[in-house]
């Protein structure tokens, strides 16, 4: 597997756009054969795991999984994975540690949208 970011590899821009916006997009932090990697084991496991699946505002469906930790399974290992850790403790500017992960559940251009609300967490 190909690692296309360095773990503190984030430029001063993408660190302005961060303080600017409160989120910073980070192209290709991983390679396409890492993303291969992660979407074969979620078809393969997670239909057939807990995966909330509800209708957004519109009626179309979406479904996200959540974990509270990061386990020793494939999802835990992105989580930990240096270029991730090394990037958000560089716009934090301090340690991190995952509070809890999620993923979203949709095929491109299709399904709904989950709607984040501020009371969320």
């Amino acid at each position: 597997m190909t690692a296309l970011l360095a773990p503190f590899a984030l430029s001063e821009k993408m660190l302005k756009v961060y303080r600017r916006d409160g989120y910073v997009v980070i192209p290709q932090l991983f390679a396409p054969d890492e993303i291969a990697v992660l979407r074969t084991t979620a078809e393969r496991e997670l239909p057939g795991g807990q995966v909330l699946t509800k209708q957004d505002r519109d009626g179309n469906k979406v479904s996200l999984k959540m974990w509270g930790h990061a386990g020793d399974d494939i999802y835990g290992m992105f989580s930990r994975n240096e270029r991730v850790v090394g990037a958000a403790e560089r716009v934090i500017g301090e340690e991190v540690y995952l509070y809890s992960a999620k993923m979203i559940l949709k095929d491109a251009r299709e399904g709904g949208a989950w709607e984040w609300h501020q009371d969320y967490g």
